[in-house]
């Protein structure tokens, strides 16, 4: 899945599920195109999105060298945790995220925690997807399910129903897309 935000635009792809449990897990792999053009170099997992002013997300920035973890409000994009890390744009990044009802959001990249946050209020109440503030980036291999559910047993119903869908969309979805058309499955694409 290709992001493409108009310059000096964010975007973010949400994927609606009719209720998520206590405890989540989404993994995707990012690759951040080079910072160019008025574009950024970043890549996000979104999560916790209730409108396109109020969601929370994990990822990096290519250009400070940062995984961080934040929220998106009026007030623009806010990093509430972070560490400096070598990341490089052009380059496959494992990420995993675990996110719960308490409010908790751990980041692991490549299977090693890299950032954590405890947000005051539960993260599993809203939509999950992927995103880029100002930056064009391809994300791949995305999983929505049970916590160590992409490794081991299949998920519930409704992520194996996720991993699906997710299959259709790699399958059938053209390779640059406009990013204002969502690809199958996805609900809703913005460009705030």
């Amino acid at each position: 899945y290709d992001v493409t935000p108009s310059v000096g635009g964010q975007g973010v792809s949400t994927l609606q599920l009719d209720a998520l449990p206590n405890e989540v897990e989404v993994d995707a792999t990012m690759n951040m195109d080079p910072a160019a053009g008025g574009y950024f170099s970043n890549s996000f997992i979104v999560f916790d999105y209730h409108g396109a002013t109020d969601f929370k997300f994990a990822g990096a920035y290519a250009g400070s060298d940062q995984w961080m973890i934040g929220h998106y409000s009026l007030s623009g994009w806010i990093t509430d945790a972070y560490v400096n890390s070598v990341v490089n744009d052009l380059t496959d990044y494992d990420l995993q995220l675990v996110i719960n009802s308490s409010g908790a959001a751990t980041l692991s990249v490549g299977g090693v925690q890299q950032v954590s946050y405890q947000f005051a209020d539960s993260l599993t109440d809203g939509d999950v997807g992927l995103g880029t503030r100002n930056a064009i980036s391809s994300f791949d291999n995305v999983y929505v399910g049970a916590p160590g559910g992409s490794q081991s047993a299949p998920p519930p119903a409704w992520g194996t129903a996720v991993d699906k869908l997710l299959a259709r969309m790699d399958k059938q979805m053209p390779s640059p897309r406009p990013f204002d058309q969502p690809p199958f499955g996805l609900e809703r694409a913005i460009d705030v």
